[in-house]
């Protein structure tokens, strides 16, 4: 019923969106448009004081407010009441007058997706004002004087014509739908639900509708929604015509009658609710779902968690799953295997969203390596890879209107080339080179993308991106791997992600070894509220919260609140590093203090190559194959940044005792490809295999005859420090945030697994960072990490930037050993550095606009407790 009632909405929503278009003053101004020559200077154009958003809402309230039944005499009529109107209480030039953000009712639902399908919010979720759209305070360089022309209708709609036809067609329509919505009660949470999908249904219409090139004839005289630009001719005589006109064509060009692009808008919008159910969408097909749920490890082996935890999942209901495993415990495959499992192999659609595109390529590639080897076929079905998006970057709009789509933002997909797509799903999205690619975006059975596509799902003011992401995260369960890794922003970012998922009745399994309490109750607490919106749609359904790791047996909690989500994973964890200290110690660090003279740059590198130069002495070790008399290690240098980290490498080339290559996002796309390729091989030092040696050896044959300390050093940015399944011997770590250390560390000694004797030490942690170094009065652990200051630019979430004092243990007894129970182990070995990121992150998500802080560590940060989470979409 909800997406029955969704579609009404999108379907009315669809008629009205643009009927504000119809003032003089906005036809003036794409008349102005498509008589310009090319490369007219357009830089002094003024904005609309009022949004033609707001003036259709204005009208649309106006004639339902009436009464009567909606004609042509109506909307006629309402402009010139709107009109008479200007400066009054009840007229359109003056915010709070629309209640527009209450969504108490179908109609406002209708009214906020007309205010807001150009993203214009203004106000907050909870009151939509009109202060995005009404420019009071100048903010769009708007011209006041045109606001009559703004209030006047163009010209009276004349009910005779082809035009004619169309707009008697959108005013029947819009009556019949306004009778059939006005009949539905039904709480806020409801509609708050509903005006998601038909929001969305509408944008993605008018986003393809305003692409597209009017078919027909156009009228003179008719009122038009947009324009395009004029195509380029590229014949030979059309070149000869061109070149003998004395004057220049106009670049633009009058394109659709507003009374067509209102119906097809109308029509498709109610259409494209369809796709936000899933029903009909292309599903993982169940062979694949059966040899990945029948292919499982030894009892006694060490990935013997993944079946125990895929087990955990085949209770009923929502699922909220937090994947806690240690690092190289093969969480990616298990990801998998328990969104399958909690669909009970049936119906499966998943979106694996990732922040690192080498991280999104690896997982692509590993699901290939274990899908495809049980079937190739299927696999190049049902599995496609995006990585990164191109519409990010904003579209080419005309400076006169939104609306003026001339180009589809192309879409980078690899994979699911073979899938059958539906035919509704082809007529509602098209059959073009890229509706083709969209299509395959939304319909694949299993996504794996970057973070920058999926995350637009929960930020409606990025328009089409929104759309098209919402569709694929309402039909979708969600993995999101090391969301830890982000900012705040960022973070915040994904909770609004879970939250979407949540309201559609979609499982969320979120991956980190690191997970921060403060992070995993933000994120309970967006899921328990989308999970409230869900029951309002679609009645009330059982949920659960589980926590899986291969440290303990699967623990689950049903339909936890915030608190106790935060108590159930709290205690999860402290029973977690009991099970850590039993463990043999792999990992044990120091912290090098800065070298104190010199620039800071100097002073940051000097002390990376000492450290550097300490640990190869410590893991220098000789290898069957090399020369007797050589001792090599393979270490790696984690710095924060691309600049730094090709200074460093630079340094430590020209020293002369090292052998260093540097490895991060910039570097050319192909040399980095192959870098990659050589580093899994050379840095899978598995015991037993010496396979690795080879590699190695076949990559640097000079390495057969060399004598003496060969050491071996790659320097990093974070692009190395999650999902790459290196083995090193030593680490150097830049510190952003105790999630990076900790994951940095996790390429160390992570295959062998060798037991580190007490004293021996094969991490070294700088004890500041180089923006320290340079700055230390303003935030340093930011671009990567979690700090920042608060709204008056006083106070920092972490009030020390040196490591003797961030990494104090709360239990104050000094340790070298470095695990998740730094970040973990509550009031023993957890460390004041994770206590300060988690409190950045409770900060972002619990005080509103990041209230003053206090930078008294002794006391918690004020936090406000059960806000509504979707208040802060908007």
């Amino acid at each position: 019923m909800a997406f029955r009632h969704a579609a009404l909405i999108a379907h009315l929503a669809g008629y009205a969106h643009d009927l504000g278009k119809a003032s003089r003053h906005f036809q003036d101004k794409l008349r102005q448009s498509a008589a310009e020559s090319p490369g007219k200077d357009s830089s002094n154009r003024h904005g609309d004081y009022i949004r033609h958003e707001w003036l259709s809402a204005w009208l649309l309230h106006h004639l339902d407010e009436i009464g009567a039944d909606f004609s042509l005499e109506g909307l006629n009529n309402a402009w010139t009441v709107m009109q008479c109107n200007e400066g009054k209480a009840s007229g359109p030039t003056l915010p709070n007058h629309l209640s527009v953000g209450t969504l108490e009712s179908a109609l406002s639902a209708v009214l906020f997706g007309v205010c807001t399908h150009h993203g214009a919010f203004g106000g907050d979720f909870g009151a939509l004002n009109g202060d995005a759209h009404i420019d009071v305070y100048g903010r769009r360089n708007s011209d006041r004087s045109k606001t009559p022309d703004l209030l006047a209708i163009a010209t009276k709609i004349d009910p005779s014509g082809e035009d004619g036809k169309r707009w008697q067609q959108v005013m029947q329509g819009m009556d019949q739908l306004r009778k059939r919505v006005s009949s539905i009660e039904r709480p806020r949470a409801y509609w708050e639900g509903v005006m998601l999908v038909a929001r969305a249904a509408l944008i993605f219409a008018d986003h393809k509708i305003s692409s597209q090139i009017f078919p027909g004839s156009r009228e003179d005289g008719v009122l038009f929604a947009n324009t395009k630009k004029n195509v380029m001719e590229t014949d030979i005589q059309s070149k000869k015509r061109k070149a003998s006109r004395k004057k220049k064509e106009p670049e633009r060009y009058l394109d659709q009658p507003l009374s067509w692009h209102l119906l097809q808008v109308g029509d498709l919008a109610a259409q494209n609710v369809r796709m936000f159910t899933g029903d009909g969408m292309p599903t993982l097909s169940p062979e694949i779902c059966e040899q990945l749920m029948h292919t499982r490890a030894a009892p006694d082996s060490r990935f013997a968690w993944q079946d125990n935890a895929s087990d955990a999942m085949r209770v009923e209901g929502g699922k909220l799953v937090f994947n806690v495993a240690s690092t190289g415990a093969g969480k990616t495959l298990a990801n998998l295997k328990m969104a399958v499992a909690a669909r009970h192999s049936r119906n499966v659609r998943v979106a694996v969203a990732f922040n690192l595109r080498s991280l999104t390529t690896q997982t692509f590639s590993a699901f290939q390596e274990h899908i495809g080897a049980l079937d190739t076929a299927l696999f190049q079905r049902d599995f496609a890879c995006l990585i990164g998006d191109r519409g990010a970057s904003r579209v080419d709009f005309s400076l006169e209107d939104e609306d003026d789509i001339d180009e589809v933002a192309p879409i980078d997909l690899i994979g699911a080339d073979a899938l059958e797509i539906p035919e509704w799903l082809n007529h509602i999205a098209g059959t073009g080179p890229e509706d083709k690619s969209m299509v395959h975006l939304l319909a694949s059975p299993v996504l794996v993308s970057t973070m920058d596509w999926i995350v637009a799902s929960g930020e409606p003011g990025q328009q089409d991106r929104h759309a098209k992401a919402m569709i694929r995260v309402c039909t979708s369960d969600l993995i999101l791997d090391e969301v830890d890794s982000y900012d705040v922003k960022g973070a915040v970012a994904v909770m609004r992600v879970v939250e979407t998922a949540a309201s559609f009745g979609r499982n969320v399994i979120v991956s980190s070894a690191t997970l921060n309490p403060a992070l995993a109750e933000g994120i309970a607490a967006a899921f328990a509220a989308g999970r409230k919106t869900y029951e309002a749609m679609f009645g009330v359904e059982s949920w659960a919260m589980l926590v899986v790791s291969d440290l303990l047996p699967p623990q689950s909690i049903a339909a936890p609140g915030r608190k106790n989500a935060a108590q159930f994973y709290g205690d999860t964890l402290q029973a977690m590093t009991k099970a850590i200290a039993q463990k043999p110690v792999t990992k044990r660090y120091q912290i090098a203090e800065i070298h104190e003279e010199g620039l800071a740059e100097e002073r940051f590198s000097n002390t990376i190559i000492q450290s550097a130069w300490s640990l190869h002495q410590q893991h220098a070790m000789h290898y069957p194959g090399l020369h007797q008399d050589c001792r090599l290690s393979i270490g790696l240098v984690r710095v924060a940044n691309v600049k730094p980290c090709m200074d460093v490498s630079d340094l430590l080339q020209k020293d002369g005792r090292f052998v260093v290559s540097a490895y991060h996002a910039r570097d050319v796309i192909e040399r980095r490809a192959w870098k990659e390729a050589h580093l899994d091989r050379v840095l899978s030092r598995k015991p037993g295999n010496d396979k690795w040696l080879t590699a190695l050896l076949n990559l640097e044959p000079w390495l057969r005859d060399a004598a003496g300390d060969v050491c071996l050093v790659m320097v990093a940015t974070p692009v190395e420090e999650v999902g790459r399944d290196h083995d090193f011997d030593w680490a150097i770590i830049e510190p952003s945030s105790m999630h990076s250390i900790v994951q940095t560390a996790g390429r160390v000694n992570r295959h062998r697994r060798n037991a580190l004797p007490e004293g021996r030490i094969n991490v070294v942690i700088l004890d500041r960072n180089l923006k320290s170094i340079q700055d230390d009065q303003r935030e340093v652990f930011d671009r990567p990490g979690l700090e920042f200051r608060d709204a008056a630019g006083g106070a920092f979430t972490h009030p020390h930037h040196d490591m003797q004092n961030l990494l104090t243990p709360e239990g104050g007894d000094p340790q070298d050993v470095l695990d998740a129970g730094m970040v973990f182990d509550v009031g023993s070995r957890k460390t004041l550095f994770a206590s300060c990121d988690e409190d950045a992150v409770k900060i972002a998500y619990f005080t509103p606009s990041w209230a003053p802080i206090s930078n008294d560590r002794g006391q918690s940060f004020q936090t406000i407790v059960g806000a509504h989470f979707t208040q802060s979409w908007a």
